[in-house]
């Protein structure tokens, strides 16, 4: 699941527990608070672990900025190139509702 509709879902409960009697506003925040914080500290943890710390070649000066003109490039070629519009389109994905391709106007 997603951590941020994890998140949302457990200040739901306890914000429901305030409201039926169960305590205050400002405990059901606390204890949310308190049960959200170790789970995103070992999430940030897992992040810089896995590589995507700023030391990555990525970030360098040279190759970031390399790597983001390719990609501006990119894009506006295949956005004013009517041939390399239709490449670029993403895939119905299966099992995903709502996810469909929009053209632009034009095309």
């Amino acid at each position: 699941m997603n951590t941020a509709l994890r998140d949302a879902a457990l200040l739901c409960r306890q914000l429901k527990l305030a409201a039926a009697g169960g305590g205050t506003v400002v405990q059901a925040m606390a204890d949310c608070e308190a049960a959200i914080l170790p789970c995103a500290f070992a999430r940030v943890a897992d992040s810089l672990r896995d590589g995507t710390s700023g030391d990555d070649r990525l970030y360098r000066p040279v190759i970031g900025r390399l790597s983001l003109t390719a990609a501006r490039g990119y894009f506006a070629l295949t956005g004013r190139v009517p041939r390399l519009r239709k490449v670029r389109r993403w895939p119905q994905l299966p099992g995903r509702r709502g996810l469909t391709y929009a053209p632009r106007f034009g095309a």
